[in-house]
C-alpha cells in the first residue's frame, strides 16, 4: 500500500488570507481617505459656508492625515457684505486666515460619543470689520443670520463636542 500523504492544514492559511485581506482593507480605507476628505472639503465647504454666512467663501487647500487624524485648511476666505468697498477699490475680505489645524481625537470621540478637538491651531488671522452707520457694522447680517433661533434636536439635548488647547498665531483686525 501506498504511504498517505500527511494531512495539510487548511486554517493556517487561511488565518494568512483573512490577515492580508483586512490589512489591504485598512491600506485601502486609509488611501481613500487621505485623497477624499481633502476633495471633498475642498468642493464642499465653500460653496456650504457661503450658504450659511450669505458671503463668498474660498479654501485655497486642504489636507488630511488619517494616520494622525489632523486636517489642515489653507487660504480660508471669508468675503465681504454685498456692496462692501476696500481701501484698493474692491471688496475687501471680512475675513482670512492663512491655516487651520485641527487634530482630531479620534479614541476620545469614540469613547465619549461625541467629537473631541485635542487641539486647533489659527495661523495668520486677518479680521476686517467696517461701519456702515451710526451703530451698524457690516457684520450686522451675519450677527442676525448666526443669531436666530435654530431649531432644537430631537430630545431636547444640546450638541455635545469638546475642544482643548485653541491657539491663535499672528492674528490682525
Amino acid at each position: 500500500a501506498a504511504p498517505t500523504p500527511p494531512p495539510q492544514t487548511v486554517a493556517p492559511r487561511r488565518w494568512v488570507r483573512r490577515t492580508a485581506g483586512t490589512v489591504l482593507l485598512l491600506a485601502l480605507l486609509v488611501a481613500a481617505t487621505w485623497w477624499g476628505v481633502p476633495a471633498l472639503l475642498k468642493s464642499q465647504l465653500p460653496p456650504r459656508l457661503g450658504q450659511l454666512l450669505g458671503r463668498p467663501v474660498q479654501l485655497a487647500d486642504a489636507q488630511f492625515n488619517p494616520l494622525r487624524m489632523v486636517l489642515a485648511l489653507q487660504g480660508l476666505r471669508i468675503g465681504a457684505a454685498a456692496g462692501a468697498v476696500g481701501a484698493a477699490g474692491g471688496a475687501a475680505p471680512l475675513l482670512e486666515v492663512d491655516q487651520v489645524q485641527v487634530d482630531l481625537g479620534l479614541l476620545q470621540s469614540l469613547r465619549h460619543r461625541a467629537p473631541v478637538i485635542e487641539s486647533l491651531t489659527v495661523d495668520g488671522v486677518r479680521v476686517r470689520l467696517a461701519r456702515t452707520a451710526p451703530g451698524h457694522y457690516d457684520i450686522d447680517d451675519l450677527i442676525q443670520r448666526l443669531g436666530a433661533p435654530a431649531d432644537k434636536p430631537p430630545g431636547g439635548e444640546p450638541a455635545r463636542f469638546a475642544l482643548y488647547n485653541l491657539e491663535v498665531r499672528d492674528a490682525q483686525a
